[in-house]
């Protein structure tokens, strides 16, 4: 009887994980059409850092591309040192603002780049200028020699620490080991039953040193996985690669129990199916150990009949 509730209970299992497999993702967006234009801004990024955003066209250019473009002039005022020794002023150019810092003109303010804020031209300008200036006294500061050497103590301070965390671990692992051999006849003994031995003391001994140095390993790999983040938000070129080297892990991680999750309501079917059939199977041979036993008369059929017909009805 077991077999075959195994059986059924594996079917049902195939069952509804084809029936999922082939199924409509039910996460599917469905993108509607419309006749309104909708307007995508673009973000003017300073190396690491979004300034503002850029969403109408100007002459031929195009929103994503004015963006680049002004994002390419920042950094080559910057890296040229141009910031230094002149101003970004402001100069009207007919219908335009432009902003300007040397020769460079690093972008023109439109009446529609205004429009879409919802102020002037000029007072939109300038509060590009505020954004700016503030952006590049920033990056300077950051790149001070320093600032530079304070980052470099600030990793080597964590790289210390993480050596110290990984030698008192070690020293933690040895300790057990050393109180566990010490107490080993104490704390082992034999896992046996009646005259036959499953592990002896010795084995045992070994296997849970083999767990203690998974175990310890396990803590060394979580502990530098969590601190390298930290070491990567010291220098802002690099703060990004921690959100990276934690979605490595959590995004496997998220999708397995969205995963289990989702098929949750198959398993409960699945199980509810189990238990009807195993009461199923119950009820059917109460009925022929009735007719067995002579309780149940049904005419033409044999007691002698009963449980052999049950069996048989079993095995096919």
């Amino acid at each position: 009887m077991n077999k075959i509730l195994y059986l059924l209970f594996f079917l049902c299992s195939l069952f509804f994980m084809n029936a999922n497999a082939q199924s409509p993702s039910a996460d599917k967006v469905v993108v509607s059409e419309t006749t309104e234009e909708v307007r995508k801004a673009y973000p003017v990024v300073f190396y690491t850092d979004t300034l503002f955003f850029i969403d109408s066209r100007l002459a031929s250019l195009t929103a994503e591309e004015r963006a680049e473009k002004i994002s390419v002039r920042l950094e080559k005022i910057f890296d040229e040192n141009t910031y230094s020794t002149n101003k970004i002023i402001t100069s009207q150019n007919g219908s335009y603002v432009d902003i300007i810092c040397g020769e460079t003109i690093i972008m023109s303010v439109s009446e529609n780049d205004a429009l879409s804020k919802g102020v002037g031209s000029m007072e939109l300008a300038e509060e590009y200028i505020q954004q700016i200036q503030t952006a590049i006294d920033k990056a300077r500061k950051d790149r001070s020699f320093v600032t530079i050497i304070i980052r470099i103590g600030l990793v080597l301070l964590v790289l210390a620490g993480i050596w110290l965390m990984i030698f008192l671990i070690k020293r933690g692992h040895l300790y057990v080991v050393d109180r566990i051999t010490v107490n080993k006849d104490k704390w082992l003994k034999n896992l046996s039953y009646k005259d036959y031995t499953f592990l002896t003391a010795e084995q045992e001994l070994s296997v849970v040193f083999w767990l203690l140095k998974v175990l310890k390993w396990a803590v060394i790999i979580i502990l530098i996985y969590l601190l390298l983040p930290m070491i990567f938000s010291i220098f802002p070129f690099s703060r990004g690669w921690a959100a990276t080297l934690f979605g490595f892990v959590w995004g496997p991680f998220k999708a397995m129990m969205l995963s289990v999750w989702n098929y949750l309501p198959e398993l409960f079917t699945i199980i509810v199916i189990y238990f009807i059939f195993k009461y199923l199977i119950r009820f059917v041979k109460y009925v022929f150990t009735e007719i067995e036993s002579g309780k149940l008369v049904i005419s033409g059929f044999h007691a002698d009949w009963a449980l052999p017909t049950f069996r048989g009805c079993l095995k096919r």
